[in-house]
């Protein structure tokens, strides 16, 4: 971003002008947020984090843990679930319960952490700066962790002391698993497969006839287990590992694993992919989830299971595997526009025909049906019971309350993309090639009015009943091969019946405009502008950076959605206290895109976005002191987006000047490129990986700075 300043903690050294595609914010004033200003509200429920291993010990109560330490419990069935505290923001792999009280969680950075009441609380147990991809406790006391580097740890104590064995490999291992207090195995990169039979006192490696990057190993007795992995792994034995036989599965990855008996089984593809046997192994069926990213499985009996993935995604069966569920209160589609009537009542609508509504401020959010699947991009209530939303060739009017949504077909059938209404009577709605249609009898009629131009129209706004204002933005392919961006600005003083060209230029797209009053207003795309003169002329605030939506609430204090593109690659809400001169990150803390915010007053607004995330502030955001903020851990974030074609984004922070390796390997640990390797002070850093010249696959990328070394997966997808 090149003007627009924004202050988000960071301290930036001469060393990264050197890095390509890595994001440079310019560092003025650090802030440190002392009151958490948004919250995530209840959906989605219970998290957009990505999920990595879910464990029930009985067929109602159970947990998962995932990115940014995420905890989560259910105790009826997966029905609801809820948030645990875990004190980390490492990532959490792999988790173990022994009842309903007692359990374990391992992750990155040497996190391991133990409750003794269900996940109330959770201790911190780590001991050394490892990372960890699977934890098994047989009983109360004995447990081993397992990690990268053929790390192996034990503990005799519950985990107050964990002692190092000897794994004989500097393989990643990756799962592991006991049938009682001395026999285990352990499966890793590489075709490694340990076994001991004292406990880890011995670990003696077993021919397991591949090379490839085993994931997942689980034993049903001393004899028959299963191990899976890479390239369509799956090979079993029936003599406790001496040999082991190849089966197929016809999956090429496979992630997760678990078994009832020696015949029932499941194995689990990332790709959306379950396959069950019902007679050890030997014949698979093979069943589809709908196009869920997914991470780990576990059944409680023949018809009970569950699984958990990507962007908190989960997914529960009833029938063994013939269907598969998502909670109903866990909405996962993009929102793309949310208004509120009052403090209490409110609707947000997105992708594929997605309805939502509250009347409890979004504490609860219940889907609503609107009889369509196609993007609904806009939302406009003018009572508790009259609104209409806009889409993608798309009208809908309700008349009470979202009950029952009605599509006007005889409006129009271009794509509707924004709705503003001046009271009860006259509305406007505008779209696609300069669509601009208004109603003077609430709604009951609408009349085309004349835009004087074929652009799409983005974003209406007015200050009174007679002034008002329209953005629009887009785009033109000028051969051989230049995309050439246009912006519009009109303005109407007569209630709409006429509209004036203010801007309509070839420049940064603009796609939201508001303003305070008849003289002072903001417009945002590509660039930030502001006017105080009504429109008549604009100035630049910051270019670059890819803005979505905007409030003020004065003249001087603002907020906007910006972000997925020279920014951040999630989207940020961004504060401002000078009229847009300077900006404040707000949500540093979320993950998931946010694309709409809307504020009921000065301090109640609620913003939503992809995954359907929905955040709310009571407080304006946060209070704000001056204060100079370094990063007081290490950490490496999962990238974004992922999986990702060909593109993401990595982010890293240090909390002191370090020599820092950024590094991405293949599946078969091969180093495909360095993306740093250099000193580089303390802060928090974005890097950009494009994958253009790789294969669809599972990669890994490694962060070392000092001590302190991560790893995580991404997926790239063509």
């Amino acid at each position: 971003m090149e003007n627009l300043r924004v202050h988000k903690n960071n301290y930036r050294g001469e060393a990264m002008k050197k890095l390509i595609n890595i994001l440079i914010i310019s560092f003025y004033l650090q802030l440190n947020i002392f009151a958490q200003g948004w919250n995530a509200q209840l959906n989605p429920l219970p998290t957009t984090n990505d999920l990595n291993s879910v464990r029930f010990i009985n067929e109602t109560t159970g947990w998962a843990v995932g990115s940014l330490g995420t905890i989560i419990k259910t105790t009826n069935s997966g029905v609801n679930w809820t948030k645990q505290t875990s004190g980390t923001t490492y990532t959490l792999r792999s988790i173990s319960f022994i009842n309903q009280n007692i359990g374990w969680t391992a992750g990155e950075a040497g996190i391991i952490l133990k409750t003794t009441d269900g996940g109330q609380h959770w201790i911190n147990q780590s001991h050394v700066f490892e990372d960890y991809n699977s934890i098994y406790f047989i009983d109360q006391n004995i447990g081993w962790v397992v990690g990268y580097n053929g790390a192996i740890y034990a503990t005799v104590d519950g985990g107050n002391v964990w002692t190092k064995q000897t794994s004989g490999t500097n393989n990643w291992l990756q799962s592991i698993q006991f049938i009682d207090q001395s026999t285990g195995w352990i499966a890793g990169w590489g075709g490694t497969i340990l076994k001991t039979s004292n406990g880890g006192i011995n670990w003696v490696e077993q021919e397991s006839g591949t090379n490839t990057n085993l994931s997942s190993v689980y034993f049903v007795n001393e004899s028959i287990g299963f191990i899976i992995g890479e390239n369509a792994t799956l090979i079993k034995t029936t003599d406790g590992g001496i040999t082991w036989k190849n089966q197929s599965s016809g999956a090429d990855l496979l992630v997760s694993i678990f078994f009832l008996d020696t015949n029932t089984g499941w194995i689990l593809s990332p790709f959306g992919e379950i396959l069950k046997t019902t007679n050890g192994g030997i014949d698979w069926i093979e069943y589809q989830t709908g196009g869920y990213y997914l991470n780990s499985i576990y059944f409680t009996d023949q018809n009970n299971g569950w699984i958990v993935g990507y962007n908190g995604s989960i997914l529960k069966t009833t029938d063994g595997g013939l269907n598969w569920s998502i909670p109903l209160n866990e909405i996962l589609s993009n929102l793309l526009d949310i208004f509120f009537i009052d403090k209490n009542t409110g609707w947000t609508v997105g992708v594929n025909g997605t309805i939502l509504k509250t009347t409890n401020s979004g504490n609860n959010w219940i889907g609503q049906t609107s009889g369509v699947n196609t993007t609904l991009n806009s939302v406009y209530f003018i009572d508790q019971n009259t609104g209409w939303i806009g889409g993608s060739g798309t009208f809908l009017k309700t008349i009470d309350g979202g009950l029952n949504w009605i599509i006007q077909t005889d409006i129009t059938n271009k794509s509707l993309i924004s709705i503003y209404f001046i009271n009860q009577d006259t509305g406007f709605v505008v779209g696609e090639n300069g669509t601009i249609l208004k109603t003077t009898d609430g709604g009951s009629t609408w009349i085309n009015k004349s835009s004087g131009t074929t652009k799409d129209l983005r974003s209406i706004y007015f200050v009174d009943h007679e002034s008002g204002w329209i953005a629009g933005a887009g785009s033109m392919f000028v051969p051989p091969s230049y995309i050439v961006y246009y912006k519009i600005i009109l303005k109407t003083t007569d209630c709409g019946e006429s509209w004036i060209k203010q801007v309509d230029e070839y420049s940064q797209p603009v796609y939201s405009i508001y303003f305070f009053d008849n003289n002072t207003g903001w417009a945002l795309g590509l660039e930030l502008l502001k006017t105080t003169n009504g429109g008549i002329s604009w100035f630049e605030l910051g270019d670059n950076i890819n803005a979505h939506d905007i409030y003020f609430k004065d003249p001087n204090n603002g907020w906007i959605i910006v972000g997925g593109n020279g920014l951040d690659a999630e989207r940020d809400i961004l504060y401002t206290y000078d009229g847009g001169l300077n900006f404040v990150n707000q949500t540093d803390n979320f993950d998931n895109p946010l694309n709409c915010i809307f504020f009921i007053d000065q301090n109640t607004g609620w913003a939503a976005g992809d995954g359907g995330i929905i955040l709310k502030t009571t407080n304006g955001g946060a209070f704000v002191e001056g204060e100079h903020n370094l990063p007081s851990d290490f950490a490496l974030s999962q990238n974004y987006p992922n999986p990702f074609n060909p593109i993401t984004k990595i982010t890293y922070q240090i909390p002191q000047t370090s020599f820092v390796s950024l590094k991405i390997y293949d599946i078969l640990g091969r180093e495909v490129t360095t993306l740093i390797n250099e000193e580089i002070s303390a802060g928090s850093y974005e890097v950009e990986f494009d994958g253009n010249n790789l294969s669809s696959g599972i990669y890994f990328y490694k962060l070392q700075a000092g001590n302190y070394t991560s790893v995580k997966k991404m997926i790239l997808m063509k």
